[in-house]
């Protein structure tokens, strides 16, 4: 009878390690195999505002304000077409524009503010400026064609033209007496 409650004992002792190993193994397993929690991103808009989720230009989703004007996204690891890893950039959308407000994606996150979540703001674009007006036109350059005047003043070809012809009379009146002697 010993050797039967040695061979009970050693078999009980076999299937007490063979349990263990095996339930280990499944633990592992599914430890393995386990994925990073979601980032959950919260806040409180008007009731019935889209609000947007995208990273790096990928639309990640697109949820509705309930009655109370409180929205909620959450983004799993991998999701956004694999956009959605650690330190990526979270932009959002409210209805439609581009929110002043972003967030870093990380396993598990949350807002900045764990209390009141993200309060979006969409900054109006500045309004474009004003055409300048229309220029003046400049008066046709018609350019100076000898003895013309120019914008009210005597032209200096003008000018000399007329002190030469000055001169010639003054030295013709000078020399005409003296060919008559």
């Amino acid at each position: 009878m010993t050797i039967g409650r040695t061979a009970t004992r050693l078999g009980f002792v076999v299937a007490a390690v063979v349990a263990v190993l095996v339930g280990t193994a499944l633990l592992n397993g599914a430890s393995v195999h386990a994925q990073n929690p979601p980032a959950t991103y919260y806040g409180v808009a008007s009731s019935g505002d889209q609000v947007g989720a995208s990273i790096g230009g990928t639309v990640c989703t697109t949820v509705t304000a309930d009655a109370a004007g409180e929205w909620v996204i959450s983004l799993a690891d991998g999701s956004c077409g694999g956009a959605a890893t650690s330190g990526a950039t979270v932009a959002f959308t409210l209805n439609g524009a581009a929110a002043d407000q972003t967030e870093v994606w990380s396993s598990g996150g949350v807002p900045t503010d764990l209390v009141n979540g993200i309060t979006l703001t969409v900054t109006a674009p500045a309004p474009a400026p004003a055409p300048a007006p229309e220029p003046v036109p400049a008066p046709p350059d018609t350019g100076n064609a000898g003895f013309a005047i120019n914008q009210g003043s005597v032209s200096p070809w003008l000018a000399l033209s007329l002190g030469l012809l000055v001169l010639a009379a003054v030295v013709g009146v000078r020399l005409a007496p003296g060919r008559v002697r």
